[in-house]
């Protein structure tokens, strides 16, 4: 694909991703959204970021890590954030499951986004990252 200014976009959303459209901007269906650091001008970027989020742990919801060409515009040009290259699904349960503080470590290949145009090569491309839960107890006394 050559090199990519690029960064990941991660959402924790109501309903499932590979069954509805992926939208620039977070949307209604969107529980929490954070992203990475912008790594410019690499064909292998290494985002090293780490990103927090408090959100009641909810097995129906999913967790999409979408990578982001921010060089580009999107097809909906007023919006800057770049065009959706590929995303990972997490199903939120499949973390849930895991004990509280463990550190899951997933190695997977980018998946078409079902509304937009798959890049050369896609199927090439994998994101490693890890995730970790802990339980957060709150006193409402």
């Amino acid at each position: 694909m050559g090199s990519l200014d690029s960064f990941v976009e991660i959402r924790i959303l109501k309903d499932d991703p590979l069954e509805n459209d992926f939208h620039c901007e977070p949307h209604e269906e969107t529980v929490w959204h954070g992203r990475t650091k912008t790594v410019h001008d690499s064909v292998n970027p290494e985002y090293k970021d780490d990103s927090i989020c408090i959100v009641a742990a909810n097995p129906a919801h999913y967790m999409v890590l979408c990578v982001i060409d921010a060089g580009s515009k999107t097809k909906d040009e007023h919006l800057l954030s770049g065009t959706p290259l590929g995303m990972i699904v997490v199903p939120m349960r499949q973390i849930m499951i895991k004990k509280d503080g463990f550190k899951a470590v997933f190695d997977r290949p980018l998946q078409k986004l079902r509304n937009w145009p798959a890049p050369p090569d896609l199927e090439q491309s994998l994101l490693c990252f890890s995730i970790s839960h802990k339980l957060a107890i709150s006193d409402t006394r």
